[in-house]
């Protein structure tokens, strides 16, 4: 089970405009062709009565990072690895009317060490809209707020995608993350979209060192003149500010050709990517920044698909010194072995330079990742996964791997699924 600290960031990054922005008529998904065999049945994950589900994530772990000077026992010093014992749970609702969509979740993350004892790693909380306003309009909001002891390097391309939370988290004072936004979507004729938008995140340290913040607004028109290819226009603009370094005035330049289609007449590869640029305004100067994404997936039988992606743009990030421009790369490749056993891996690598002067202050950040999980019924799923990773900034940061067991447990409260 995914964290809820990271989907409450991430869904509300995606009402970003910025670079992006554009809806296309997207390739078809792969079907789940065991779909039910443990949770919800995604064709009525949405109804019209509310839903509330209860998510647990029992775990027992081995992990191992390098120790850095002058830092206590956490869950990021763990020499020789240690076994440790886990706990996440969350709370989810959800519901669909006529013309409203609402969604919403709490949850929290506890941990059991040999030397410390029993330690809590996270609280969250999310909450999101989207109404149909009238025929053409659609209007979409979301905040959320994320509290944790163990402050994780969030903003970075490359970021955990397990349940396994503060996994990579670096020892620092207990931080508060908020995040908002708010998109208005119109439908301009048969092939126009245009959209407007904002959105922000401001994190604070219980030390009171400064944390990152960033805010941007911005507009966008997006016409489809051919199935699966659009041309895209607009601006935007973002504030950035990294800890104590000076912030800096971003322009968003949207202006490039967007593509989300099918490659094949069997629908099995699709591509899709986006172009767009920034300049950079500080004390310095000025500084153009190409940006852009790319995705490219392939369905492999009835039940595997695998990806590639790329991202490139101008970002900031929690713990890091100033914005940067980012670049990062990811492959993913999951599917079923049998009715009930599920296997997935994945793998990222970022690179970027911490200086928008263009010195030479580098940072690479790479993680490889693999899960497999057998079901045994609706409400249980037995897995094992294992992670490593390392993110080498200037000062030599670096925090390798771990490995886990355990159980997820689904429960619906109320509502039929």
């Amino acid at each position: 089970m995914k964290t809820l600290g990271k989907g409450l960031l991430v869904a509300c990054a995606l009402l970003a405009i910025g670079s992006g922005g554009t809806v296309l008529l997207a390739a078809d998904q792969p079907s789940r062709i065991y779909r039910g065999l443990f949770g919800p049945d995604p064709d009525v994950a949405l109804t019209s009565h509310p839903v509330v589900e209860l998510l647990v994530t029992t775990y027992e772990a081995r992990g191992q990072t390098l120790a850095r000077q002058g830092e206590g026992v956490d869950e990021t010093t763990l020499h020789g690895g240690q076994f440790y014992s886990g706990l996440t749970t969350g709370l989810s609702y959800r519901r669909k009317t006529r013309t409203a969509t609402l969604n919403g979740s709490v949850g929290n993350a506890l941990r059991v060490y040999p030397l410390t004892g029993l330690t809590t790693t996270e609280h969250s909380g999310y909450g999101s809209m989207e109404l149909r306003a009238s025929r053409r309009t659609i209007v979409r909001a979301a905040t959320g707020l994320l509290y944790t002891p163990f402050h994780q390097i969030l903003g970075l391309p490359i970021a955990t995608d397990t349940s396994s939370g503060t996994d990579a988290a670096v020892a620092t004072s207990a931080s508060t993350t908020f995040t908002g936004g708010a998109s208005v979507v119109r439908q301009v004729g048969r092939r126009g979209l245009l959209t407007a938008g904002y959105d922000g995140r401001v994190t604070t340290y219980t030390s009171g060192q400064p944390g990152p913040t960033s805010h941007q607004a911005g507009a966008a028109y997006t016409y489809e003149f051919a199935k699966g290819i659009a041309l895209r226009v607009g601006d935007g603009v973002r504030m950035l500010r990294a800890g104590t370094s000076n912030g800096i005035v971003a322009q968003d330049i949207a202006l490039g050709i967007d593509v989300n289609r099918s490659l094949t007449a069997s629908r099995r590869t699709s591509v899709t990517f986006t172009t767009g640029s920034s300049i950079a305004s500080n004390e310095t100067g000025h500084r153009f920044v190409a940006a852009g994404s790319a995705t490219l997936a392939h369905r492999i039988g009835r039940s595997w698909q695998t990806a590639v992606t790329f991202d490139r743009g101008l970002q900031v990030a929690d713990l890091l010194p100033k914005p940067f421009v980012g670049n990062s790369a990811g492959f993913t490749l999951g599917g079923f072995l049998g009715r009930r056993t599920s296997l997935g891996m994945r793998g990222s690598y970022a690179f970027g330079d911490f200086d928008l002067n263009g010195s030479s202050s580098r940072y690479v950040s790479y993680l490889a990742e693999g899960r497999a999980s057998v079901a045994l019924g609706r409400h249980f799923r037995l897995y094992v996964e294992h992670l490593y990773y390392q993110h080498r900034f200037p000062d030599g940061v670096s925090l390798p791997h771990g490995t886990r067991f355990g159980l997820d447990i689904w429960a619906p409260l109320t509502g039929k699924l």
